[in-house]
């Protein structure tokens, strides 16, 4: 514009150094002022923080607390689960619908009274006393009568509260029963122990008690005799392999969590409580004991479980299970959920089957060979040839302690392909979800170390959260993507109008505040609009977008081009033929503005702006499905 004027009045022998010259220098330079701003789109931090800020929103409402606003849309690439099995994939409301006492077993019972109170097949009094004194002094948790709801509130760990339940259904009052005893030790349950043990003081005779509870293939080892009716039998080797393949097996194909109850009674001068401090002496107190009763309890799936995982597994996501249970029963749990399918764990169906699909945690490490330190102090899988080997597999892992579970997420993070989300509840989660790409805490079951160490809390603990934020996390990216589309679509036919209008009339057809205000408007009302569109079902049934995939695509590219092209057309010709056409008195650069001659150059602008909101429409339509079509609408 500025060599345009030079030549202009170089021609027509005119000065150049006038107040208006100077003037229209200053117009210029304000008009390339505004070019800078319009070219730049500053309205996608808006874009950005407004679809994040809705989706948070919004996701609480659907029981997702976010605590870490980026963690939103890095949800949105996550291709790979590692969920906790208990009270994420299933309610957490146990109950005891099996037992094994007295070398006697019992499957999906309702009604105990027959097998408490019947004849000759039921549990003796012996049994029935020593198993309720177990669980109910053995235990930390208590169970609270609600008069205001009439209900029973269960306060503590769920298996111990369904323990509890079921010594109240034989009619034993646990808080009597703890009032009577006086425990001397007591050994917590951890994840690596899998049990708990609570010394207590005989009252009718000199000694002690040592109730012990905890995971059936650890505990039976520890048992050398049985309790039938009032006599302690030795426990034989087929008597052992019957109990191990017919009890805990098959208690697990049912889905039942197994917990053994076992006991013995020691003399007071074996026993002194100070001295049970290290491993070795706490495996010796633990020792020889006498099995009371092996219990089977049931955690139904919630429900949706298995669809949500079908939904995951639809969208290009790998669900794992990691769980502390036997591996019966957690490949008994990953069938039911989906996660698992049979042949896979079929070690005759040689098709299908696949030796890793469901391992034990221990099996699991010694394979990769832990977890060795570089010399930056990260620390990295020591054979991760073999570690990616498994991944290709690996479903589901039991008995698994939290350093494994640590291993896996790590080295999940190894490729970079991966964006791995963990949910966990415990205290000793929290190693594994501050390493994910997103942590996902319970909010019901998590402990306060596991919320402050995750970036988003499940608030009702359920599964198909997780789906809901995959959901949100796609749609954040989608509706950047459509903003962007939109904004260059903008920028690019209003510079390329002032740039031919410049060379070609000497003036901008768009002038500063023309400009100004559609960029303003564009960049608000558009980022909302677009921002705050709702998330379709159909975005989980395409694959994860990758950490290095661009955030632009060919077909936003082939989008934005074409419909610059159609609107450049349109305003060129507007420009230069509609005046023509239609007899419309049109400004030239060297005349002042007026209302008549204005005109031209105002409907020139309205067809601008109204093809911004036309293509608006347009940009709502791209679909992510992989190879992102553009449903352009002329």
């Amino acid at each position: 514009m500025l060599i345009h004027l030079i030549i202009t009045k170089v021609v027509a022998k005119q000065s150049l150094f006038t107040l208006e010259n100077l003037a229209k220098v200053a117009d210029m330079a304000t008009l390339g002022i505004t070019i800078i701003v319009v070219s730049v789109p500053e309205g996608l931090p808006l874009a950005v923080t407004l679809a994040l800020a809705y989706s948070v929103g919004k996701m609480k409402d659907e029981h997702n607390l976010v605590r870490q606003l980026e963690s939103c849309e890095t949800m949105g690439g996550a291709n790979n689960i590692c969920s906790d099995k208990t009270g994420t994939l299933t309610k957490n409301e146990m109950t005891v619908t099996g037992i094994y006492s007295e070398d006697k077993m019992f499957v999906n019972v309702n009604n105990w009274d027959n097998i408490i109170y019947g004849g000759k097949n039921s549990i003796g009094s012996t049994a029935k006393r020593k198993i309720c004194e177990n669980i109910c002094i053995n235990s930390t948790a208590f169970i609270v009568y609600d008069a205001s709801t009439r209900k029973a509130r269960r306060m503590g760990n769920a298996t111990e509260c369904a323990l509890l339940s079921f010594a109240y259904t034989l009619g034993v009052n646990f808080l009597e029963l703890r009032k009577r005893e006086s425990e001397v030790l007591t050994i917590p349950f951890s994840s690596n122990r899998k049990r708990m043990t609570t010394v207590t003081k005989l009252h009718e005779q000199d000694g002690f008690t040592v109730n012990v509870k905890g995971a059936p293939d650890i505990l039976l080892k520890r048992c050398t005799r049985i309790l039938i009716r009032d006599d302690e039998v030795k426990i034989t080797e087929p008597m052992n392999k019957n109990i191990h393949d017919n009890v805990i097996k098959k208690f697990s194909v049912l889905g039942y969590r197994t917990i053994l109850l076992a006991f013995k009674v020691i003399s007071s001068e074996c026993f002194e409580a100070s001295e049970y401090k290290s491993e070795e002496q706490i495996a010796r107190l633990e020792s020889d004991l006498t099995l009371l009763g092996i219990l089977g309890i049931e955690d139904p799936l919630r429900d949706g479980v298995k669809e949500a995982v079908q939904v995951c597994q639809k969208a290009g996501i790998t669900v794992r299970m990691i769980t502390g249970d036997n591996i019966d029963y957690a490949k008994s749990i990953g069938i039911k959920a989906g996660i698992l399918k049979e042949q896979e764990v079929d070690v005759s169906n040689r098709t299908h089957y696949k030796p890793y699909a469901c391992m034990l945690g221990s099996d699991f490490e010694n394979i990769i060979g832990g977890m060795t330190e570089r010399v930056n102090g990260k620390k990295t899988i020591t054979n991760l040839n073999k570690f990616r080997t498994i991944m290709k597999d690996l479903k589901v892992l039991a008995r698994s302690q939290p350093e494994q579970k640590y291993m896996l997420v790590a080295g999940l993070k190894e490729d970079e392909q991966n964006v791995v989300a963990v949910t966990g509840d415990g205290t000793n989660d929290a190693p594994a979800l501050k390493k994910a790409d997103v942590g996902l805490a319970m909010g019901i079951a998590g402990t306060e170390v596991a919320k402050e160490a995750a970036d988003i809390i499940l608030l009702d603990d359920n599964f198909a959260s997780v789906v809901t934020a995959i959901k949100w996390g796609r749609n954040i990216f989608l509706s950047i993507r459509k903003f962007l589309q939109f904004q260059m679509t903008v920028n690019i036919v209003a510079l390329f109008l002032a740039f031919i209008t410049g060379l070609l009339i000497g003036e901008s057809v768009l002038n500063s505040v023309q400009m100004l205000w559609v960029n303003l408007i564009m960049d608000t009302f558009a980022a909302l609009a677009l921002a705050t569109e709702a998330p379709s079902d159909k975005l989980l049934k395409d694959a994860p977008h990758s950490k290095k995939e661009s955030i632009f695509t060919f077909s936003m590219l082939k989008g934005i081009i074409w419909q610059s092209v159609y609107q450049v057309i349109v305003l060129v010709l507007m420009i230069f033929v509609f005046p023509e056409v239609y007899h419309i008195p049109t400004k030239k650069a060297t005349e002042p503005w007026s209302y008549k001659n204005g005109r031209h150059y105002t409907m020139v602008f309205q067809t601008f702006v109204f093809l911004q909101v036309f293509n608006l429409l347009n940009c709502r339509f791209i679909k992510d499905d992989g190879n992102l079509t553009f449903n352009a609408r002329l």
